[in-house]
């Protein structure tokens, strides 16, 4: 029986995620697991440009959201290798991580020590082991 079932991996730009990102494959691919990531898009992330103008902000980032599930998938072979989840939420990533899981049954969170730090080490609120990459 595998130890994990569900593994939440939060991600975002930051270098630190796309290290994050070859770990937490390697893990779910490992164990079987479900592997759901969690994408969080800031407002001031968005470069607002003659591209994006006549574009609502919901739907640029929605379709931001889908490039990046789109990178995941090419970089990894997604289809082909686990059970996985995408979820693009909008706004900072640690709210995002403590609001929208805290009530699913997630078996291990893979961080970045950066968004570790946003949840200021709240890994009681979290309830199931942190890997910190």
């Amino acid at each position: 029986m595998p130890i994990f079932k569900n593994i939440l991996c939060p991600i975002d730009e930051s270098i630190d995620s796309k290290d994050t990102l070859g770990l937490a494959f390697e893990i779910a691919k490992l164990s079987k697991a479900k592997l759901i990531f969690l994408y969080a898009l800031r407002l001031d992330d968005i470069e607002m440009d003659s591209k994006n103008k006549g574009i609502g902000l919901r739907e640029h980032m929605k379709e931001n959201a889908a490039q990046k599930l789109q990178k995941l998938k090419e970089r990894f072979n997604l289809d082909a290798e686990i059970d996985y989840e995408f979820h693009s939420e909008i706004g900072f990533l640690a709210s995002r991580v403590l609001l929208k899981f805290k009530d699913q049954p997630i078996d291990l969170i893979i961080l970045s020590s950066e968004l570790f730090e946003e949840l200021n080490g709240r890994k009681k609120v979290l309830g199931c082991p942190v890997l910190l990459v």
